[in-house]
Formats: structure tokens, C-alpha cells, sequence
């Protein structure tokens, strides 16, 4: 058993955007087998039984901080910035290294950065002892300042997101109002023209049904969501506990976005609709390509986003889907445990 020591700046509820899903779902399965301290720097309302709340200033120049740790004494702390790995963020590693007698230092960076002249000549001054990343891109990149970097997968839920049979499909897509003889195609995220949503709006077409559910803990685009509205696309804005049911029911799930900074590296929204074992199309984004080297068995690549409704089609004329046994090296435990054999 680990002391481990969990900090990120928004663990707020809900979890709903990538950073806090990832934070939030290692902490609950370190907490299972090991003696946590999760602490949320910033924001409102956490989940008590797994994470406490600290009122500390950016800098993390704080005496409860402080304590805080000092009286927990943890053998690892594991930092996972909302901001992912910015000069900031190494200062606070820096910070957080003060305050420990003998942990060591990790930092979880989930979403790749570009680094100003001035960032490359100070952050290698600052490198804690690890850094856990999802592409070999990024792997490379903070190689380059003297850091010790491995790569680590997303993780999934697959005893809540599983698929159902039909006759349950059927039921939710009734729920939901969703025509039971429209083929529905998911995306799951941020609502923004940053992730190319506005590109959606060609698949709201013949005889299929687009959902787009937006994520509750960004800013969502109002006119965008107007416009997939006016031509039928069913966008949901308020968080849904049981967000499982919108991808057992759907059919396909679409990842159209290409913006490094977009989304987390392995979007865990594609990991849950494979979960479900839904067909997936999605653009080579991030780090999913390493962690599926080969497509085939329900799960599709696309180079370019006007190939989407080409596969989407292609896909109609499928019956044999196999992406969940894709994914199922890839639980939330089995992450747990390979980012605690790397340390």
C-alpha cells in the first residue's frame, strides 16, 4: 500500500470534462487498494469521499498546502494541472517538491503545449521526477528538456458503460426521443467550433439522427448549438448522470476534432463508446493511434474530416462490431496499477 498524494487545481463537480474524468476516476481506483489525499486547488463543490477542497492561490504558495501535506507525508505526488504541462505548472512542481521530505514528484500531463523561448530555458530547471503523457509526440518534446517522461493510456469504466441489447436500445432511444428507425450517431464533448462540431451538422441528413451532448464544466457556444438545433440535431446542454445511456443507445460515435489543445490526448469519450461496443469513427487525434495501432472491428480512422459521412455510410452496411473487446486491457484499475509500476 502507497501513500499517494493527488492534486489538481478543478475537481469540482461534475466531471464532465476530460482532465477532471481522468483525476477523478484514478483517484477513486487508487483509493481502493492505497491511503489517498485528493485535494482540489480551485473550485466549488468536490465529491467528499474521495477529494478535499484547498482555498490556495495559483502559485500553490500556501501554508495549508503546506501542512496539508507535510502531515500526510505521502511516498508519491502525483500533480495533474488543469492547464496540462505549462511553465506553471512546472513552478508548482517546484513548489509542491519543497514541501516533501521524500515523496516523489509526478506530473500527469494529459494535452500538449508550445513552449516560448523563455519556457525552454527555465523549465529544465524545474523537471519533477516523472512525467506520465499520451503521445509519443509529447513524450519527445519534454524529452528534449532533460525530462524523464513514459507513456501512459486513458482508462474506462466498463462495468457502467457496456452494451445493452436491443430491445433495451430501443427503450432508451423511446426515453430519450430518439426515432427508433434513425440510425443515431453520438459526439460527446465540449461544444465548441474549436472540436469542427459545425462539421456534425453534414451527418444530420436521410436517415440518421445526430446527438451532440455538451460538456457542463466549459463554456458552451450558444450559436453553434442554435445552428445544430435548426436543422434537427438533438444537443443536449445539461449534465446527464447517466451519461451511458445516450451511447447504449446510439449506434456510431463520431470524433471529429483535430486541435491538439481540444481535447485531452485520448479522449475518454471514445474509450466509453467503446466500451459500449458502438462503431467509432474518428480522426487520428492525440495518442489513440499508438494505443490502437490498427483500426478494423468497428473502429475507423479518417485523414480528413470530409470522410466522415463516406465511413458513416460505410459503416450502415456493418453488422460485426468488436470495439469493446478493443478496450478491454484498458481499465481504470489497470491504468491505476501501470502508472504505480512506473513509479
Amino acid at each position: 500500500m502507497s501513500k499517494t498524494c493527488i492534486i489538481s487545481e478543478q475537481l469540482e463537480l461534475s466531471f464532465d470534462e476530460g482532465i477532471k474524468n481522468f483525476a477523478y476516476n484514478l483517484i477513486r481506483e487508487l483509493s481502493k487498494g492505497n491511503n489517498v489525499l485528493a485535494l482540489s486547488i480551485q473550485g466549488d463543490e468536490t465529491d467528499g469521499r474521495y477529494i478535499k477542497r484547498l482555498n490556495v492561490n495559483k502559485t500553490f504558495l500556501s501554508y495549508s498546502l503546506f501542512r496539508g501535506i507535510r502531515n500526510f507525508d505521502p511516498e508519491i505526488i502525483l500533480y495533474i494541472p488543469s492547464p496540462s504541462a505549462t511553465l506553471f505548472s512546472f513552478m508548482r512542481t517546484k513548489v509542491l517538491k519543497l514541501y516533501t521530505r521524500k515523496a516523489k514528484l509526478v506530473m500527469i500531463a494529459l494535452q500538449p503545449r508550445e513552449y516560448s523561448f523563455l519556457s525552454r530555458k527555465f523549465i529544465p530547471l524545474l523537471i519533477p521526477d516523472l512525467i506520465l503523457v499520451q503521445s509519443v509526440s509529447v513524450l519527445k518534446q519534454l524529452s528534449t528538456f532533460g525530462c524523464y517522461v513514459k507513456l501512459i493510456p486513458g482508462g474506462v469504466n466498463s462495468e457502467r458503460f457496456h452494451p445493452v441489447v436491443k430491445e433495451r436500445k430501443l427503450r432508451l432511444k423511446s426515453k430519450y426521443g430518439i426515432n427508433a428507425d434513425k440510425f443515431a450517431i453520438l459526439h460527446v464533448g465540449h461544444i465548441n467550433r474549436n472540436r469542427n462540431i459545425q462539421i456534425l451538422k453534414e451527418l444530420q441528413r436521410n436517415s440518421n439522427q445526430m446527438l451532440v451532448v455538451g460538456s457542463t464544466s466549459t463554456e458552451q457556444d450558444k450559436d453553434l448549438i442554435e445552428e445544430l438545433r435548426t436543422i434537427g440535431v438533438k444537443v443536449v446542454t445539461d449534465y446527464l448522470k447517466n451519461i451511458e445511456e445516450i451511447y447504449q443507445l446510439s449506434d456510431c460515435y463520431v470524433f471529429p476534432v483535430v486541435s491538439e489543445t481540444a481535447s485531452i490526448e485520448i479522449p475518454l469519450s471514445v474509450l466509453e463508446a467503446m466500451a459500449c461496443n458502438l462503431f467509432v469513427v474518428t480522426t487520428r487525434y492525440g495518442g489513440l493511434p499508438t494505443m490502437f495501432n490498427s483500426e478494423g472491428n468497428g473502429l475507423f480512422f479518417v485523414n480528413k474530416l470530409e470522410d466522415l459521412s463516406y465511413e458513416i455510410d460505410k459503416i450502415k452496411q456493418l453488422n460485426h462490431c468488436e470495439t469493446r473487446k478493443m478496450i478491454e486491457p484498458y481499465s481504470w484499475e489497470r491504468v491505476a496499477k501501470k502508472i504505480l509500476e512506473l513509479l
